[in-house]
């Protein structure tokens, strides 16, 4: 799956003064302004950016961190030849994993196979010797002091994925702190994998990306593979287990994210929605069948299901449209229709739940629908076409967006407030734009680890209403990392935790200084009027204006960015170096 975990919402360069909903001028100075560039010993393989701004990067047989505001090297390790898949930073905190199965890496400390290394000083904290498999999440559960360390043990060697897309993850509940295993055993049954690579040597790689990740609820742990699992976290006994085939193996999370109420749980699977009781996992009706359900809202005993959508296939690394196309509303008591809509054969961009409506856009059209009886309230024009996604802004008003154009709409008569975005460059064959656009809002939608506090209020307030595991995810990522940082001094008072403590800081001073802006969709491309212009807009989704952006050239380029510093990255061989996203 590529790595959608880099942040989420945020800032990018200057200027753009919106004259109309159809026209606009750019200052001279929305242009590229290096920061610092920095020329390695050798071709950096892959990257990931930390919580911290720092960068762990890997190089020929080395494994370095850099310091994202200087580019300095803060440490390095050489006779580490190690892939992507087997380093996890641990969300919320200053440690990231890397994974030995094999104990091939020359041993950073004695014999073991899995070690938790400082962000700031890539000194060892704590070593296991006695976790095994291929690594396929992390969850953190700090509220708790812990995380899920989750292998797939069946298949350590790459060669055996060939055999079948079928995995039994094993759970390792582990001290983030100590390393120290609370608890370890195998999932309840079988699980079928998401192919997300297929290798030149002709076998595949499955990881668990086509699922929802598991939440904690007090001291109730939910998994989602295949139907819907509860353990005693504590113990890590089962308590339930209701299960039921997923959506589509090749794409990521078809299925809703659950909603949680006191007493029942309402999920998505095999094209229904089902009701489960929360106390004994029994099943307590499916609606008809839908199709795809891959978003649930929940209010007043109402159930709205969004019918198909856009979903991303990580080993085709595209998105793919997936009908059949509409909105149900479903009795939350007996699963019964209380009125469908169906668009038949067209697309269908993330529904929009408001206080007396639901809002939705097909491939041309934003149309607005009865919240209670599905009648059309209006069938509108949209003025782009295609559409993926959909929320509401600050000031209640819709925003959808497609790969290259944003527009809002008023949600009581569907008025067109503005239209903004970039053309694709004439002489442009990548995609970059539209996984760009789309990934960043997978990560928002889905609650996924790696959300900033600065982007959760989104998902909170404007995206997912009510009980759904993503806001739980959310809150309880919020509340544990406060949790993690008051007490980790009990275990360790090094001089890295102390750096990364005033760096945190610091980063949270700025996230809460913007965290009640209108988030900013950032879109690839040449921006209209400006031809000189080919890179990374900033639409700003409260107006439309273009003020943020970097110039990058050729669309596709290689980059990370840093929401928090407002700052890009970009990797080119042995060569990276760091732009400004803000104003000069």
């Amino acid at each position: 799956m590529p790595d959608f975990s880099n942040n989420l919402t945020s800032k990018i360069i200057v200027l753009v003064l919106i004259i109309s909903i159809f026209s606009s001028t750019i200052s001279p100075a929305f242009a590229r302004e290096k920061l610092w560039s920095k020329k390695f010993p050798s071709n950096i393989d892959w990257e990931v950016l930390t919580s911290l701004g720092v960068i762990i990067a890997s190089t020929d047989k080395h494994l370095i961190a850099i310091d994202g505001k200087t580019g300095n090297i803060l440490w390095s390790k050489k006779d580490i030849d190690i892939k992507r898949e087997f380093v996890w930073p641990v969300g919320g905190t200053d440690i990231f994993l890397i994974s030995d199965p094999d104990k091939k890496l020359g041993g950073i400390v004695e014999n073991a196979n899995l070690y938790a290394l400082e962000v700031m000083t890539g000194n060892v904290v704590w070593a296991a010797s006695d976790i095994t498999g291929r690594p396929l999440e992390v969850v953190p559960l700090l509220d708790q002091l812990s995380f899920l360390y989750i292998t797939d043990q069946k298949y350590i060697e790459q060669e055996t994925l060939s055999k079948s897309p079928m995995m039994i993850p094993h759970m390792y509940n582990i001290d983030v702190n100590t390393g120290q295993i609370q608890w370890h055993r195998d999932f309840d049954r079988e699980v079928m994998g998401t192919k997300v690579e297929d290798t030149w040597l002709g076998y595949r790689i499955y990881n668990l990306s086509g699922y929802h990740s598991p939440v904690l609820l007090g001291d109730e742990l939910y998994f989602f593979y295949g139907g819907i699992t509860r353990w005693d976290y504590i113990t890590g006994n089962t308590m339930w287990k209701t299960t039921y085939p997923a959506g589509d193996p090749d794409l990521i999370r078809t299925d809703a994210d659950p909603v949680f109420t006191d007493n029942v749980i309402y999920a998505s699977g095999q094209g229904q929605v089902k009701a489960i009781n929360r106390l004994t996992g029994e099943l307590m009706w499916d609606s008809d069948n839908l199709g795809l359900v891959p978003i649930l809202f929940m209010d007043n005993g109402i159930i709205w299901a969004q019918r198909g959508g856009f979903f991303f296939s990580p080993n085709k690394n595209e998105w793919v449209s997936r009908g059949p196309f509409g909105v149900s509303a479903i009795d939350a008591a007996n699963g019964k229709l209380i009125w469908d809509y169906r668009l038949g054969k067209d697309s269908l961009a993330s529904m929009v739940l408001l206080e007396d409506r639901v809002v939705i856009a097909d491939k041309k059209n934003i149309i607005a629908l009865d919240k209670f009886n599905g009648t059309v309230l209006y069938n509108k024009e949209l003025g782009i076409e295609g559409p993926m996604f959909g929320f509401k802004n600050s000031d209640g008003n819709v925003v959808f967006w497609s790969p290259q154009r944003v527009v809002a709409f008023t949600p009581d008569k569907g008025g067109k407030l503005w239209e903004s975005g970039v053309k694709e460059p004439s002489d442009s064959t990548s995609g970059t734009a539209f996984r760009l656009s789309a990934g960043i809002f997978l990560v928002v939608i889905s609650g996924g680890t790696g959300l900033l506090l600065f982007s959760s209020y989104i998902v909170i307030h404007d995206v997912i209403p009510g009980q759904s595991a993503a806001g739980a995810r959310v809150r309880s990522q919020v509340k544990s990392e406060e949790y993690y940082w008051e007490k980790v001094k009990d275990y360790r008072n090094s001089p890295g935790l102390r750096e990364a403590e005033t760096i945190r800081a610091y980063r949270l001073t700025i996230i809460e200084s913007r965290k009640k802006l209108d988030p900013h969709i950032y879109l690839e491309g040449q921006i209209e009027n400006r031809k000189d212009f080919t890179g990374l807009a900033g639409i700003n989704t409260k107006n439309g204006n273009i003020d943020k952006g970097v110039y990058l050239g050729d669309v596709g380029e290689r980059y990370l960015m840093d929401y928090v510093e407002e700052v890009l990255y970009h990797f080119d061989g042995d060569i990276v170096s760091s732009f400004s996203l803000i104003p000069e």
